[in-house]
């Protein structure tokens, strides 16, 4: 069991690192090959919701979001209901693929269940997670149209940003700065 669950997580930390790569899909669509099978193994675990979890990429990339929501709905009943990363991910998932259905109100809902666990399992510091959570909750914000509390979301994530990636081009750093942009214009646009 012991080297079941090693090698699982392997394969999520695997499926993790190449889920951005959109011109790889090929390479997700071996790894899910491969977690399916693992997946027989694990006893009913962090581990195996979130290799569940990842098997949406394919269909997320695709465009296929009801179809990639029912398998992280999958994976919601099936991981722990206590703080732990996996389950943050998993709502953070739920919350994206909500909002690309249009959903908004579940999507602020997953969103802001994610950032507060991760202020939990990450108290005290700087993270990455929390930073991305951050600037979930500022595009939530703005698709509402308070743009000021948008702004206060995505100014706390750059400046995290920052001190995560101290005196080097991140692409988090980027992706914070031009949200504030957008935020920003729109905001001077809407007050002349």
């Amino acid at each position: 069991q012991t080297f079941i669950d090693s090698v699982a997580k392997n394969l999520a930390n695997y499926i993790s690192e190449i889920k951005d790569e959109y011109l790889n899909l090929s390479k997700i669509e071996i790894a899910n090959l491969f977690s399916e099978q693992w997946i027989k193994y694990l006893p009913n675990n962090d581990t195996k919701a979130i290799l569940i979890a990842y098997r949406a990429y394919l269909d997320y990339y695709k465009g296929n979001y009801d179809k990639a929501l029912e398998i992280v709905k999958e994976a919601d009943e099936i991981v722990e209901k206590k703080d732990s990363k996996e389950y943050a991910d998993i709502l953070t998932y739920q919350g994206s693929l909500n909002s690309n259905l249009g959903n908004n109100k579940l999507t602020k809902d997953f969103f802001e269940q994610s950032f507060e666990m991760r202020k939990r399992l990450y108290s005290n510091q700087d993270h990455t997670d929390i930073a991305s959570s951050l600037n979930y909750l500022g595009v939530i914000w703005s698709e509402k149209k308070d743009f000021d509390k948008a702004l206060e979301f995505h100014i706390v994530s750059l400046g995290m940003r920052k001190r995560l990636y101290p005196n080097k081009d991140h692409q988090d750093i980027a992706h914070s700065l031009n949200e504030l942009g957008i935020c920003t214009n729109i905001t001077e646009t809407t007050n002349t």
